[in-house]
């Protein structure tokens, strides 16, 4: 798999958290920033519930990531393992740590959002699970 050149940061955060500033990781595959490119290819950010079940996070992580129907053929959307973390200074001096998603979980919901040609990366601190975009029948 060739990294990508540039990375747009996709994350939807629930409820309350909504209204809190994202911490977001820095970004995989030794880029320098998250850029704010339409043309980019895309790493999403999910915001679960650790305690949930599988299948309710499968649930939730396909809500947040974008529908492989509405990206142009060739998008890969990358699927961060690191759950969303938010708040202020605070937070980042006491957070525990983000915790992260199970490859099962970002790859079953990449499937039910349409992506094909799947992958993994499980070298670097951020492991990250990836589908690619297809062009719809016409």
């Amino acid at each position: 798999m060739t990294p990508p050149r540039a990375l747009r940061l996709v994350c939807t955060l629930a409820g309350a958290r909504a209204k809190s500033p994202l911490l977001p990781p820095p970004p995989p595959f030794g880029l320098a920033a998250y850029v704010d490119d339409d043309g980019a290819d895309i790493a999403v950010l999910l915001d679960l519930d650790a305690e949930a079940s599988e299948r309710a996070q499968v649930e939730v992580a396909a809500a947040q990531i974008p529908a492989a129907d509405d990206q142009p053929a060739g998008r890969r959307v990358f699927v961060l393992a690191a759950r969303a973390n938010v708040g202020g200074f605070f937070a980042r001096i006491f957070a525990r740590g983000r915790g992260h998603v199970t490859p099962a979980v970002r790859a079953t919901a990449l499937l039910a959002r349409g992506y094909v040609n799947l992958g993994s990366d499980d070298s670097g601190a951020l492991k990250t699970v990836w589908g690619e975009a297809t062009p719809s029948p016409s």
